[in-house]
């Protein structure tokens, strides 16, 4: 990081939460310390107030597959718009939408809904203008305007909050990240940024990757936090999160003892460096190793303890899902 010029780091919800307590612990007998701050965003709240072109919806749309749920939905989860019952209607009677019908969406495949997605797409960049003033207010709050000596800290993949701050904010933002894919690994060219994975860098999703990358859906909810999503900043300052569901407290638990013992490690390890040695590497390739052991050795203890963990996937339309 310094001999990168940053100053400081920006963790990104909610996977952030617990990386940044273990990084001010890690770094906190060093006099250099870097400053750390934990940033409420989401792929929801950032992308919607970047939209200003019929460009950027069909972007937004084709960004992640969506698995058959509403188009309701869809629009409300990538756009935050709810259209009311006599758009709804003009809709179905110029054959564009049936309101009714469940969407899917496959490796970007959007043409079937792109007539849908230009008719409605003053609504989008109606409600895209009302939050756009909000999100800004509260990111120039953190300082990440200031200057572009600030990076993003996140599991990974794909660089998507990351390229959407660097657009709203008109700023280099760089990134660090656990793993980066093909997209998250090309930003560093297209935008002049850092955009780096520790473990994994611009590589494409396959059976012979990292385990990290295969398993990384267990690796999300291990590190994940008690909270919601965050979907938009107010007016006020403040973030609204998505109503509460009971699937976060189901695994609380779980989460909690998992992340005790994994800052356990890390205080014991700062310990050790402070009193025994001086200085301390802990290799990249053994925690690839100790990771890879122990999704593949799995107890069917381990394996229904972990099954109480779900994250919520509505961005996809999936829902709560837990594999």
């Amino acid at each position: 990081m310094h001999e990168s010029g940053l100053d400081r780091l920006y963790f990104l919800a909610r996977e952030g939460k617990f990386l940044k307590d273990a990084f001010d612990c890690w770094q906190s007998d060093k006099a250099d310390s870097v400053r750390s701050e934990y940033l409420l965003v989401s792929r929801r709240a950032v992308t919607v107030p970047c939209v200003a072109t019929l460009d950027d919806v069909f972007e937004i749309a084709a960004s992640n597959n969506f698995y058959g749920a509403s188009m309701a939905m869809f629009l409300n989860e990538r756009f935050g718009t709810v259209l009311d019952d006599r758009l709804w209607d003009e809709c179905e009677r110029k054959k564009l939408w049936l309101r009714n019908d469940s969407l899917t969406i496959i490796d970007g495949g959007i043409d079937h809904i792109r007539p849908f997605l230009r008719f409605i797409a003053p609504h989008i960049f109606e409600q895209a203008g009302l939050e756009r003033k909000n999100a800004l207010e509260y990111f120039k709050s953190k300082r990440l305007d200031a200057d572009d000596l600030g990076a993003v800290v996140d599991v990974g993949y794909g660089a998507t909050i990351q390229r959407h701050l660097i657009k709203l904010l008109n700023l280099k933002i760089h990134g660090l990240y656990m793993m980066t894919d093909l997209k998250g690994g090309s930003l560093e060219a297209t935008a002049d940024v850092l955009s780096k994975g520790c473990f994994v860098h611009g590589a494409e999703r396959s059976p012979t990757a990292s385990p990290l990358f295969v398993h990384s859906f267990m690796l999300e909810k291990m590190l994940s936090a008690d909270d919601e999503q965050v979907i938009r900043y107010t007016p006020s300052g403040t973030v609204e999160f998505r109503e509460g569901e009971n699937y976060i407290d189901s695994g609380r638990r779980v989460r909690r003892d998992l992340q005790q013992g994994a800052m356990k490690f890390v205080q014991d390890a700062v310990q050790f460096r402070k009193e025994m040695s001086g200085s301390l590497h802990i290799s990249r390739t053994r925690c690839e190793e100790l990771f890879s052991r122990f999704v593949s050795g799995m107890s069917d203890t381990e394996k229904k303890m972990f099954s109480t963990l779900e994250l919520d996937d509505f961005y996809c339309g999936r829902g709560i899902v837990s594999e």
